[in-house]
């Protein structure tokens, strides 16, 4: 991949191998985020699960799960890990309607397309600064 997007592996080397939709989503992602508060520097995709992709936010003890997604033919999702006020603000909203437990950390909304993505940005940025705030000694 290049633009500056920069992969990581995890435990046994899971083999990242990201779709083209993926890697598309992810470019979009990396794009959109660029003008924001967000050190895209920090962020790395990796694969610590066979069902899913992952962008971190690299930390130095340990790493925060940003966003994860999944982009095929059959199923199109990302999953965030919502600040608090988004939690409240989004319980009820239908952008997370997939997402049946609302106590957990990471909300799962469908997308119909990667043009989706804009939705979301605003609640990335919320998500990257109360974890930044939270966790400060690791992500200097």
């Amino acid at each position: 991949m290049d633009s500056g997007i920069k992969l990581s592996h995890y435990g046994e080397e899971r083999d990242i191998n990201l779709n083209e939709e993926e890697t598309q989503a992810v470019k979009l992602i990396f794009e959109m985020l660029e003008d924001t508060v967000i050190d895209i520097d920090k962020l790395k995709v990796t694969r610590k699960s066979d069902n899913y992709a992952t962008i971190v936010l690299r930390g130095n003890d340990w790493d925060f799960d940003f966003v994860r997604f999944k982009f095929t033919n059959r199923t199109k999702w990302i999953a965030l890990n919502l600040s608090k006020a988004d939690r409240a603000a989004y319980k009820d909203d239908t952008l997370f309607e997939a997402q049946k437990k609302k106590t957990q950390i990471q909300w799962k909304s469908v997308l119909q397309s990667i043009e989706d993505l804009p939705k979301y940005k605003n609640l990335m940025v919320n998500s990257y600064s109360e974890c930044i705030n939270r966790e400060k000694n690791n992500f200097q």
